[in-house]
């Protein structure tokens, strides 16, 4: 008798099936149910084996606008004496505007205080914030907060001479006003009239 072969089968193989993409069961447009191997909806005829990206997410917001800058001045090299500023609007009105750099304004503040004598009140009030200002601007200065501004001996010299013109002109005023109410008294009660000394008693 022959000897028989005995033949080991061969393992088999794994088959890698390929993967594939199963059908939705509803439609992700319209929400309707759907049947398997439908590549369509029936309903809206959207795709039904692509899933549906999310939108992106919106963008973030714009930072917000930057404020209007304040103006900045970098300190003086020089300083105020804001004590002296004050004293010398004491002495003086208008002389601590003149000190800090400020000469028109410390024309103006006299013109106003001393015509403004006239009522007593508005120069007493003129008087009370030439002081306060001189100190605040001195200050002020020091601190950057608004630019530095030197005397000059030629703002000097004009405030000077408009203090003497001012100072005329009020004079002046003052003996023309006199002299009317003198002429309307002497209108009123007549030639003789005395005043002080010129009276004989």
């Amino acid at each position: 008798m022959g000897m028989k072969t005995l033949i080991t089968p061969l393992p088999k193989k794994p088959v890698h099936k390929k993967k594939v993409v199963s059908v939705v069961p509803v439609c992700p447009a319209c929400g309707m149910p759907t049947q398997e191997g439908d590549h369509f909806c029936e309903n809206c005829g959207a795709e039904l084996t692509r899933v549906p990206q999310a939108p992106p997410p919106p963008p973030p917001p714009p930072p917000p606008a930057p404020g209007p800058a304040q103006p900045s001045y970098a300190p003086a090299q020089k300083e105020k004496n804001p004590l002296l500023a004050l004293v010398a609007s004491f002495l003086l009105v208008g002389s601590g505007q003149v000190y800090n750099g400020q000469h028109v304004k410390g024309l103006i503040l006299f013109f106003i205080g001393l015509f403004g004598s006239f009522l007593v009140v508005p120069s007493i009030l003129v008087w009370l914030y030439a002081w306060y200002d001189a100190y605040r601007t001195a200050k002020r200065m020091n601190a950057g907060e608004i630019p530095f501004r030197d005397y000059t001996n030629g703002g000097i010299i004009i405030y000077i001479v408009g203090i003497i013109v001012m100072i005329a002109v009020y004079n002046i005023l003052i003996v023309m006003i006199a002299e009317f109410f003198y002429e309307m008294e002497n209108s009123y009660y007549g030639d003789d009239v005395c005043f002080g000394f010129d009276c004989d008693y």
